[in-house]
Formats: C-alpha cells, sequence, structure tokens
C-alpha cells in the first residue's frame, strides 16, 4: 500500500471514531490526570515486586510524588479494584502469522471473567479490539469480554485470522496511535489501558516515533505491550525443559476506604511478570514510559498468555494517588517552556522496596484557567 493510502486509512480511522463518539452521549471521565475545576493531579500507578508478582499491600506511607523534583503531599490514596476499558491492539502482519494461536490464547485469558463471573459482572469491564498490519483497523468497539469472546475462533470471520490485504509491512506506531485514540475516544469507564501485542517491528506508520510520543503524553491512557520472541533455528532443540507452573490463583479480602471488603488478586507462578521480562524495543519503552506503561518481552511464545493475564490484573488492582501540586513557584522556567512538568513517584524506604517495579505517567500540564 502507498504511503498516501495509508495516511488516508488512517485519517478516515480516527475521524469515523470521532464522528462515533459526536453520535453518542458519553459520561464525564472523572478519572482524568487533572481536575481542572480543584487543580488536583491524579496519577495512577502499578507495582509489581522484586519477584515479579502484583504489589497488592502497598500503603499511602509507601508512595513519595515530586513535581520538577519538589515532593508532593498525597492528599488521596484509593488501592482497590476498578472497571476498566481495554483496547488490545494486536500484530497481524505476516512476521507473526506463526504466533496468531499465542495472541488469539492471551486475548482469550484477558477477556476472561475476572476474577470470577460475580465479580467481572459487578465491575464492568469492557474490551475493544484493534488489528494492525499494513494498515489499522478497529475490528471491534467496546464489548463485555464474552461477546467479544464469541467472536474469536470463528473461522474466516476470526478477528486473529490474517487480512488478505496485508502485504507484510507493519504500522505499528500507527496502531499505538490508533489505539489510544479509541480508548480516550470510546471508553465508558473511568480507567483505561492499550495493551499491544507485537514482534517489535514498524516500517510503514505514517506517524513517527515522535508524534506518536507527543500523543501519548496528552492522552491519560497507559500502554503496554508485550513483545513476542524471535525466531531462531533449532531453538526447541536445544532449550532447557521449562518449569512446570501452577496455573491456579486465588483472591484475598482487602480493607479499603470504608472498611469494605474488596477481593485482590494474588498472583502465582502462572501469573508472575519476572525482571528478566521487563525489556523490550527501545522505542516501545520510551512510548511505555511517557503514558505510565511498560513493555514486557516474552522469552517464548507460550509466556505471552500468562504475560497478558498478570498485566490484566495489575491494571484493574491499580494505585491512586491524588495531590495538589505546590511549592513550584519559585522554579525558574526557560524561555519556551512547554508547560509539562516533571512527575515522578517512589517507593520509600528505598532498601525495602529495591528490585520493585513502578509505573506512572512521567509528566502533566497545567490545567487551563
Amino acid at each position: 500500500m502507498h504511503r498516501a493510502g495509508v495516511l488516508m486509512a488512517l485519517g478516515a480511522f480516527l475521524v469515523c471514531n470521532s464522528a462515533a463518539e459526536t453520535a453518542q452521549e458519553r459520561p464525564m471521565r472523572a478519572d482524568a490526570v487533572i481536575r481542572s475545576e480543584t487543580k488536583l493531579v491524579q496519577v495512577v500507578v502499578t507495582v509489581w515486586d522484586e519477584k515479579g508478582k502484583l504489589a497488592n499491600d502497598l500503603c499511602r506511607e509507601d508512595f513519595v510524588v515530586f513535581v520538577d523534583g519538589v515532593e508532593q503531599k498525597i492528599s488521596y490514596f484509593s488501592h482497590e479494584r476498578v472497571p476498566v476499558s481495554f483496547v488490545l491492539s494486536t500484530d497481524a502482519s505476516t512476521s507473526v502469522e506463526h504466533k496468531i494461536p499465542f495472541f488469539r490464547k492471551a486475548a482469550l485469558d484477558l477477556l476472561a471473567p475476572f476474577p470470577n463471573e460475580k465479580e467481572q459482572y459487578r465491575y464492568g469491564d469492557e474490551f475493544a479490539l484493534v488489528r494492525f498490519g499494513s494498515k489499522v483497523e478497529l475490528v471491534e468497539s467496546f464489548m463485555t469480554g464474552r461477546e467479544l469472546s464469541d467472536r474469536i475462533g470463528g473461522g474466516s470471520a476470526d478477528p486473529f485470522v490474517r487480512p488478505a490485504y496485508d502485504k507484510g509491512s507493519t504500522s505499528l506506531f500507527d496502531a499505538v496511535y490508533a489505539s489510544a485514540d479509541v480508548a480516550k475516544r470510546r471508553s465508558m469507564n473511568k480507567r483505561r489501558a492499550v495493551i499491544l501485542l507485537t514482534d517489535g517491528g514498524d516500517n510503514h506508520s505514517v506517524y513517527n516515533f515522535k508524534k506518536t510520543k507527543s500523543f501519548l503524553a496528552e492522552m491519560d491512557t497507559p500502554f503496554f505491550a508485550i513483545v513476542s520472541p524471535q525466531v531462531y533455528l533449532l531453538q526447541d532443540l536445544f532449550a532447557p525443559p521449562k518449569k512446570q507452573k501452577d496455573p491456579t490463583s486465588t483472591t484475598i479480602d482487602h480493607p479499603s476506604a470504608g472498611g469494605l471488603p474488596v477481593h485482590l488478586y494474588v498472583s502465582t507462578e502462572a501469573d508472575l511478570i519476572g525482571p528478566a521480562e521487563r525489556r523490550g524495543p527501545r522505542n516501545l519503552k520510551e512510548l511505555a514510559g511517557i503514558s505510565g506503561g511498560a513493555v514486557f518481552q516474552a522469552d517464548d511464545e507460550t509466556d505471552i498468555p500468562r504475560i497478558v493475564r498478570a498485566l490484566g490484573a495489575a491494571i484493574r488492582f491499580s494505585y491512586l494517588l491524588e495531590f495538589a501540586p505546590s511549592g513550584l513557584g519559585h522554579i525558574k522556567r526557560p524561555k519556551d517552556w512547554d508547560g509539562l512538568h516533571t512527575l515522578k513517584v517512589q517507593l520509600m524506604p528505598a532498601e525495602q522496596f529495591r528490585g520493585y517495579a513502578v509505573y506512572f505517567k512521567r509528566g502533566y500540564n497545567d490545567p487551563d484557567p
């Protein structure tokens, strides 16, 4: 497909999203990073411990927030199960054709009731599906996990079947851009996230890295990528046998605000995201970092569903911190300052949380007057 054709296709894709949004009433999204009426800043934080387990036992005193190097007072803290609008964006290019069964399994694991049918119905997670190769498609807009699961595995209509039009090119940056746009414009829930499955290659995008990064910085949607392993000849012959993993999981009661019990997901051996998996292509890591997300590298295709499952749990139980920025008036700004404040979240004391992985949005802009 010619570059001009890609531009027209992507433009039509985004315009359709905008038109659909105008045609429907959407609830206000109170989970924005900034509440302009109170000038409070909200930060969503996801944390894994040094072993790769979801860190779900932290309290307000464990977190320290800095804006432009100045420590801020956390005025609100929350850690409880919330409904999430997920956009699953899957690579359908020629380079990942043999990995499609693992991508399909990962999607079904994410769409499965979490942690059970009753809790899933209560919280109302919703899911959209984007597919990309030489162009980007919104295959299914937001619906329940059960509804989208029923559309997967349906023969030629299966969204994970590689489209006939694909010519081997990959529009990865365009897919990131479009998926974040879908999450922002079409989602019903306050909490949103994009999960992208890919081998990490891009050779056909209209939007370059710089423009995609700038767009993600303005979004309130963390972007996570799971990168499949490269193909190596005789890999199975020389690879050591893998340790069997316990596929079970459980829940515990966790006190939330007001003393009401909230069922928190407890990861097991089958649901870890270990330190060695917290790596990936540099460009994807930078895009994910600016949005508050992360990149995970699967060493084997069979790891992809496990990482997606663990990631889905972590996003649903992210921490929410809120503060009113203060102490910034004395900071000298350059004349060409773009208004972006640098945001940093740490766990303290550092010795106690050595090896923990903390993900959060890296900056925010002042609200409009």
